[in-house]
């Protein structure tokens, strides 16, 4: 199994790359959760990346209902982090890396 992700907002490069390196990983970047989470299920990709603010904890369970990975990003402060967290993502994009790890114990 691949441990190389691609993400990219282009998701007609993605379709390409997709074709021709069906080992890798592919995430759609984008900013419309319904958008980006039909796009990544047209083209059977791995998963979204999206701003926390931008998508709420339901929408994460449908993305994970369709077998599709959340990866949040924009989270800085104490504050963000927490509220990271409680949308249980599969993956949290932050510079706080301390502060992310002590809500994980």
């Amino acid at each position: 199994q691949s441990t190389t992700i691609v993400s990219s907002s282009n998701k007609e490069m993605l379709q390409i790359l997709k074709l021709n390196y069906p080992s890798l990983k592919f995430i759609l970047h984008g900013e419309d959760f319904e958008t980006i989470l039909s796009d990544a299920k047209a083209l059977g990709l791995f998963g979204i990346t999206i701003h926390y603010k931008s998508i709420s904890r339901e929408q994460i369970e449908t993305a994970h209902e369709n077998n599709i990975r959340v990866i949040l990003w924009g989270v800085r402060t104490k504050a963000d982090c927490t509220v990271a967290v409680r949308l249980f993502p599969d993956y949290v994009k932050t510079d706080n890396v301390p502060y992310m790890l002590s809500l994980a114990k």
